[in-house]
């Protein structure tokens, strides 16, 4: 059996130690999804995977990512394309992927983030729907992050 190195990655000299599969749970029909990193906690996220179903209503819906920290907007995406009624679309959340943005043909988006995003305690992370309506429903997120616990 060959030996293989194990590196353990280093963020401000502590080590990031646990990959953590974490499952944000589904919001409410009509509510966005969204997770704030607890107290104590980093994370780095690594990809992460949701679902989204519109309601019959006909209106056009935007699919945005943002990343808000203590003092504003980190990361913000929104796609061009919408949403429209009755659709169901994917999304993956990750870094180094090529985003494809939604559109009649494409169901499923990959959204690419920065590859050494780094969500301190109290950073807010959501997923959502720019005009969502009151049945439209995003699945829970799963997602693999790198979490370090870093409170004294």
């Amino acid at each position: 059996m060959p030996q293989i190195p194990v590196t353990t990655r280093l963020d401000q000299d502590r080590p990031l130690v646990k990959v953590d599969y974490q499952v944000v749970p589904q919001p409410a029909a009509g509510q966005n999804l969204s997770f704030t990193v607890p107290v104590g906690y980093r994370f780095q996220l690594i990809s992460a995977f949701l679902t989204i179903v519109a309601d019959a209503n006909v209106a056009d819906r935007f699919l945005f990512l943002q990343i808000n920290g203590p003092s504003g907007a980190i990361f913000r995406y929104q796609a061009a394309v919408a949403i429209v009624a009755a659709d169901t679309r994917y999304a993956t959340i990750a870094a180094n992927v090529a985003n494809i943005p939604l559109s009649a043909a494409i169901t499923h988006a990959q959204i690419s983030i920065p590859p050494a995003l780094v969500l301190e305690e109290g950073t807010s992370f959501t997923i959502g729907l720019v005009g969502i309506q009151v049945g439209d429903q995003f699945s829970a997120l799963i997602g693999q992050l790198l979490s370090q616990f870093v409170a004294e």
